[in-house]
């Protein structure tokens, strides 16, 4: 069934999640720098990863995760460090003095961000230790204990990831939707602070009830999409509450709710606020989960709110009028910012690279970053951050740069892409052609493709792509 794929098998989506997935929270590569033997780099680790070993000793973060069977890299911003991986690349070796631990020097080609990556035929957690502003070692731990859950939920759970192609369709700009979101976190966070059993599920009640109605406004991709990454972003987010002891740690809520768009960083925090509540209110509701993993963690809720006598609460009217003025603004704020960014991208002074493909060979996404990007309309998305695009042809990849993809279909990326364009380039990009591939690059962009023609006015280079890629 492909109807809520927009057009392609359901397999096709279960890969280009997995792709999101490698890439989120994407970091620019961070030069490499001392030595391999820098005592004082490899102790830092060393720590970490102790840190790592007391923690799993003390806790029982949920049942059947064991940290210690995950492989794990850990980049300290000197060298790059390998734990527990069944079968180790030849670029990874024990030095001296190392008591056995495996490094490579410098950042490793395939570690980019916080998250989790195929490695050698292996899932594996890689964390980049820079990235975490905090010297604690046991909020640095709890981090690698994190990207540690996903992988365990990429190998026992698979079904607990989102479709990402909702991403780019959710409703953003509905003001009254907006208003329910930023009402029910609301509940959920006064239900979190409650000290005593009444308040606990008298303000569950009513966040289960606000989401009652707004999942009733919601198309039912989205929906799904809401509870998916509640129960694995959230998750692992709360897994990394319980790993530092340190809900404030994690993820802090801004002063009057989420922006528009921070669909993600929204449900991230959601996650954290259902599970610490079914710690209160149902014990065994991880145990539960991980016998029946097609419950969501509201559906948990749920279902033990209804054993409860207690009544249910309500925000006052004044309160829910406010959230509606600001959601008002807000979203009215985020249509004239989008507008704005992207005129400003079209009018930006300098060389412009497009590539133009075709209908029947369109290029389609082999990575990109979704807490880096604007969605623009229906068919056009601006990549902040890094993208890789490609087809049978070749690919385009970019990174810490800006392109815009226009979409052929009802979906703005997934469906296949007609047209990348990158603009304000200070300097003339450099263009070779060999063996009949056009390779093309510049600062933070490189592109090969076979078969390519080009096309230049003034400042403007068109990379015409072939009707029959590869040919």
């Amino acid at each position: 069934m492909t109807n809520d794929y927009y057009g392609l098998p359901r397999h096709v989506y279960v890969i280009l999640t997995l792709i999101v997935l490698c890439v989120m929270i994407l970091a620019a590569a961070i030069p490499a720098s001392g030595g391999i033997d820098d005592p004082k780099a490899s102790s830092g680790v060393q720590d970490v990863y102790a840190t790592i070993q007391h923690i799993t000793a003390e806790l029982k973060l949920w049942p059947g995760f064991d940290p210690r069977q995950v492989p794990l890299m850990l980049y300290d911003g000197k060298n790059t460090y390998l734990y527990d991986h069944p079968d180790p690349p030849v670029e990874f070796s024990a030095r001296p003095g190392s008591n056995g631990t495996l490094s490579s020097p410098g950042l490793h080609e395939q570690v980019r961000a916080n998250t989790m990556i195929n490695f050698n035929g292996v899932w594996t957690a890689t964390v980049m230790l820079p990235l975490i502003n905090n010297s604690n070692l046991v909020d640095q731990a709890a981090v690698c204990i994190h990207e540690m859950f996903h992988v365990f939920q990429m190998q026992c759970h698979p079904g607990w990831f989102a479709n990402e192609a909702e991403l780019f369709m959710y409703p953003v700009i509905d003001s009254h939707l907006l208003t329910l979101k930023r009402a029910e976190t609301e509940m959920l966070v006064r239900a979190n602070s409650a000290l005593n059993e009444a308040d606990l599920v008298g303000w569950s009640k009513a966040a289960m009830a606000t989401r009652q109605l707004r999942f009733a406004l919601l198309a039912s991709g989205a929906m799904e999409y809401d509870r998916h990454i509640e129960g694995t972003e959230g998750l692992a987010q709360y897994i990394q509450v319980k790993a530092s002891g340190n809900p404030d740690g994690v993820i802090t809520r801004p002063a009057g709710g989420f922006e528009p768009d921070r669909v993600r960083q929204s449900a991230y925090y959601s996650g954290i606020q259902l599970g610490l509540i079914l710690d209160r209110l149902m014990p065994e509701w991880r145990e539960q989960r991980e016998k029946q993993d097609t419950l969501n963690l509201d559906d948990l809720l749920n279902e033990t709110l209804t054993k409860r006598s207690e009544p249910a609460y309500s925000l006052p009217g004044d309160e829910m009028q406010a959230y509606e003025k600001q959601a008002q603004s807000d979203t009215s704020a985020l249509v004239e910012a989008r507008q704005h960014l992207f005129a400003e991208f079209l009018d930006a002074p300098g060389w412009s690279i497009e590539v133009l493909a075709t209908s029947n060979a369109p290029l389609f996404p082999l990575g990109f970053d979704p807490m880096n990007l604007c969605v623009i309309d229906s068919k056009q998305v601006i990549h902040q951050r890094y993208a890789k695009l490609g087809n049978a042809a070749g690919q385009i990849e970019i990174l810490d740069r800006w392109i815009l993809s226009i979409g052929k279909g009802s979906h703005p990326l997934f469906e296949g892409v007609i047209r990348a364009l990158i603009t304000g380039l200070k300097e003339e990009p450099k263009l070779v052609d060999k063996d009949g591939v056009l390779y093309l690059s510049s600062k933070g962009i490189n592109a090969a493709f076979r078969g390519a023609h080009l096309k230049r006015e003034g400042q403007r280079i068109a990379v015409i792509l072939s009707e029959e890629p590869g040919k």
